[in-house]
């Protein structure tokens, strides 16, 4: 007889619980969720979580929480380059018996990147939505985004 090897708990699960404003050590009014292909984001109150996609693409492989962990790790790196104020942290997210948590004694079986949330009018509009054709975002015409990057930026220095 081997041991019971212990279930990871899906993803599906954790948005279920990130979805609620009492998963958060602040206790947001509101949380609202967006969807990118990669990933999951969170707004809850001040703050931004966003959490990476157990997904595997053939230009991407998130699906082991080991990468997860090293890319969410990196967009924080090289991030914080450019904007220190907004990226903050890379916090653990661990399940027990008593629910999820961000930190906790339990190994970690998810990590969300800590942002402060921005003015919605910082927002890039992105005009693809989740599912759409990956190879279309190839032909976008960056000059918009570029000029609207430039005028958020300016705001901010």
């Amino acid at each position: 007889m081997g041991t019971k090897k212990k279930l990871a708990p899906s993803q599906k699960e954790l948005i279920s619980a990130m979805l609620e404003p009492n998963f958060y050590p602040t206790r947001p009014a509101e949380v609202t969720h967006k969807e990118t292909h990669i990933s999951h984001l969170f707004f809850a109150g001040d703050r931004v979580y966003k959490i990476k996609k157990a997904v595997r693409f053939n230009f991407l492989d998130y699906s082991p929480l080991a990468k997860r962990s090293h890319f969410v790790n990196e967009e924080l790196v090289l991030n914080r380059r450019l904007a220190p104020s907004v990226y903050l942290d890379v916090l653990p997210i661990t399940r027990d018996a008593s629910g999820w948590h961000f930190g906790g004694a339990e190994d970690p079986v998810e990590y969300a990147l800590l942002m402060r949330r921005l003015p919605e009018k910082a927002h890039v509009a992105f005009p693809h939505p989740v599912g759409a054709n990956h190879a279309s975002c190839l032909e976008l015409d960056t000059k918009a985004p570029v000029g609207q990057l430039k005028r958020i930026s300016a705001e901010f220095v």
